[in-house]
């Protein structure tokens, strides 16, 4: 299925009718907003779960309802895909661990990788060692200890409940 994006909304055809829609994902929380025009309809969710699948999938429903269009099990479709993608996630997890090689140390003294590093696009990233410990502040409200990983590399767990580890790694 083809899809554009115009002033900010998401564009697409679904069965043959023009859909306009946006959703987005804040700490904690899913919003999704989308409107049939030619048929005068339109849906809004707001959930309290982060990048959750049921709002696409209940907007589906929704349409299809209004359309009269064939029932399609939209929210089974979606946990078959989720069960898919996180099959892939523990294989690739798998396969990085793997590749972690054992009993190393940093190359440095913890000190020597604190500092503020700088990025044209993603801005100021700090790191600070307190109490024999790297910690890892990015924006206003990430922050997390920098737990070694191998050689270099380190993986930030931030004090969020929607991000997994971070990998960070020091050249």
């Amino acid at each position: 299925h083809l899809q554009a994006y115009g002033l900010g909304w998401f564009l697409e055809d679904y069965r043959g009718r023009m859909v306009v829609h946006h959703g987005g994902n804040v700490d904690g929380f899913t919003a999704l907003v989308a409107m049939m025009p030619e048929e005068r309809f339109g849906v809004v969710f707001l959930t309290n779960m982060n990048g959750t699948g049921p709002p696409n999938a209940l907007m589906r429903k929704l349409f299809d309802l209004q359309l009269k269009a064939p029932a399609k099990d939209w929210a089974g479709e979606g946990r078959t895909r989720l069960a898919a993608q996180r099959a892939r996630a523990r294989q690739m997890q798998a396969r990085q661990e793997s590749q972690r090689v054992a009993n190393t140390k940093p190359t440095l003294p913890l000190s020597a990788y604190a500092g503020t590093y700088v990025d044209s696009l993603y801005g100021d990233v700090v790191v600070k060692e307190e109490n024999g410990k790297l910690q890892l502040t990015f924006g206003p409200v990430w922050r997390g200890e920098l737990e070694h990983y191998h050689y270099d590399a380190f993986r930030v767990k931030f004090d969020t409940p929607v991000l997994p580890q971070v990998p960070v790694t020091f050249q």
